[in-house]
């Protein structure tokens, strides 16, 4: 219980938790779930342990769960750290697709050849926002209900 208490601590880190885990859910419902799998705080390589976590990975299960996209969701302003270490990863695990969500400006930002404000996917063919913005209106109607 003391675990559960100290992950969820930071107000950032359980939004950024929530944002991860509504999208997650949201993805489940849209995309063929033999192709990918999405899951939160995934390990980049499924077979090593000691390999960095990112909220939010999407797996190749074609490919042998490859990890095929990340997204990060953020507060504030995204700093060229941030940044750096993402295009850090794309290149060292292969990640076909990187992408940044601003939870303040509510804005997603796609990290390819250059930083380019975009949700849409390539990978997957759709738009990235208007999965979270489903799982988000689906919330608020919950709430209110």
């Amino acid at each position: 219980m003391n675990g559960l208490l100290t992950s969820w601590k930071d107000p950032e880190a359980g939004h950024r938790k929530f944002y991860a885990a509504l999208f997650m859910f949201q993805f489940s419902k849209v995309v063929d779930r033999k192709l990918y799998e999405a899951v939160t705080e995934g390990y980049l390589n499924l077979f090593d342990s000691d390999s960095p976590q990112v909220e939010l990975v999407i797996y190749d299960k074609v490919n042998g769960y490859k990890p095929a996209i990340i997204i990060d969701f953020s507060f504030g302003s995204t700093n060229a750290d941030q940044i750096a270490l993402l295009e850090n990863l794309r290149k060292q695990y292969s990640i076909e697709e990187v992408f940044i969500f601003n939870i303040d400006k509510q804005q997603w930002m796609k990290l390819a050849s250059a930083a380019e404000q975009s949700d849409f996917s390539s990978l997957l063919s759709i738009h990235l926002g208007k999965i979270l913005e489903t799982g988000l209106d689906l919330y608020r109607m919950e709430r209110v209900a």
